[in-house]
């Protein structure tokens, strides 16, 4: 049971950080593709877009764990991922209406 327990907390520390590093990846990407001139302006890589890029990334490590039958890491993944899903929902819902 309390090896359960750290495997949830270390499922859901996963899925918070993997949103994270991937949105401030995929932010360096789009500067970098508007600097080399590929993408003609920055609105058409908007802020609401890459979060969720970086929200779908904890498809991976969901994936990861899934295969190796670890679920209670897993489940950490999801709940972190619902928590950013929810956040990302509140904070645009003005937006998306």
């Amino acid at each position: 049971m309390e090896n359960e327990k750290w495997a949830l907390l270390k499922g859901f520390l996963i899925g918070l950080a993997v949103p994270f590093v991937a949105y401030a990846t995929l932010q360096m990407v789009a500067e970098q593709l508007f600097a080399w001139e590929i993408l003609p302006d920055a609105n058409t890589f908007r802020v609401r877009t890459l979060l969720m890029l970086g929200i779908c990334c904890n498809l991976l490590p969901m994936r990861f764990f899934r295969l190796r039958k670890l679920d209670a890491s897993m489940r950490g993944v999801v709940i972190a991922t619902t928590l950013c899903a929810a956040v990302w929902i509140f904070y645009f819902w003005k937006e998306l209406a």
